[in-house]
C-alpha cells in the first residue's frame, strides 16, 4: 500500500515490514510484543516471524468479525492507540482497512503512518491540521465537518474512528451516510445482537457525539 510494504522471506516464515512516512520507529514501539519481532534502524524495517500474515480488509471479504476476534482487534488495537499517545504524544485520528495487519489470525496492528499527527503541545488535547488531508474511511463526525484549514479537533476523534471500524467488522454497516453520521436509532439498531455485552458498552463509550464524553475503555 502507499503506507507501508510487507515482504515475506521465501520458504521461511520470516516477514520484513517497511514502512513509510514519519514516525516510524514511533509506531513500532506502540506495537503489541510479538516474539522475534525486531526494529532494523540501519534498513529502516521491522522483522518478524509469524505463521499467518494478512490485512484485516481480505478478512472480512466472506464474513464479519466474530465476538472473540472483535475482543483481540479492541485490546490490541487501544493498547497500541495508548502506547502512542503515553510514549510519543501521537494521534491516529482515522482508520482505513489497509491499515491494519492480522498477525497469526489474533493479533492486530496499525502498521501505517498515513492518518498519524502529534498532539498540540500546549493543551495536549486538540490534533491540528495546516494543509488539506485524505479523509479515512473510518473517520468521525467532527472530521466529516471540516470544511477550512488550518483547524483543530479534539484527540478523541480517533475513539469514535475505532468505534466506526469495530463496528463495521462486526455488523458489515458504515456508520456514515454521504456525509452525515447514521443516526443514534439505527446505530443502536447495527449494536443489538450485541447489547450489554462488553463490546457493546466498549462501542457506546467510543461514538459518543460529544467527543468530551468519550472514552477508550473496555470493562
Amino acid at each position: 500500500t502507499n503506507g507501508y510494504r510487507l515482504e515475506k522471506t521465501p520458504n521461511s516464515c520470516s516477514y520484513s515490514l517497511y514502512i513509510k512516512g514519519d514516525y516510524k520507529e514511533e509506531l513500532f514501539l506502540s506495537l503489541p510484543r510479538i516474539p522475534n519481532m525486531f526494529y532494523d534502524d540501519h534498513e529502516n524495517k521491522i522483522i518478524f516471524v509469524a505463521e499467518t500474515v494478512t490485512k484485516l480488509l481480505p478478512c472480512l471479504t466472506e464474513k464479519t468479525t466474530t465476538y472473540l476476534q472483535a475482543l483481540s482487534m479492541i485490546k490490541c488495537l487501544s493498547k497500541q492507540m495508548n502506547n502512542l499517545k503515553r510514549m510519543s504524544n501521537l494521534i491516529f485520528y482515522g482508520f482505513d482497512l489497509d491499515d491494519i495487519l492480522v498477525i497469526n489470525k489474533d493479533t492486530y496492528i496499525i502498521v501505517s503512518t498515513n492518518h498519524l499527527l502529534k498532539l498540540d503541545d500546549e493543551r495536549n488535547s486538540n490534533i491540528r491540521f495546516n494543509c488539506p488531508f485524505m479523509l479515512p474511511y473510518f473517520s468521525s463526525p467532527e472530521l466529516i465537518a471540516v470544511k477550512s484549514l488550518p483547524t483543530e479537533i479534539d484527540y478523541r476523534t480517533s475513539y469514535y474512528s475505532l468505534g466506526a471500524l469495530i463496528t463495521f467488522c462486526l455488523t458489515n454497516k458504515y456508520l456514515f451516510v454521504g456525509n452525515e453520521v447514521m443516526r443514534e436509532v439505527d446505530i443502536e439498531k447495527c449494536l443489538q445482537p450485541f447489547l450489554n455485552t462488553k463490546v457493546y458498552w466498549f462501542l457506546k463509550r467510543c461514538i459518543k457525539s460529544d467527543c468530551e464524553e468519550r472514552i477508550l475503555r473496555f470493562i
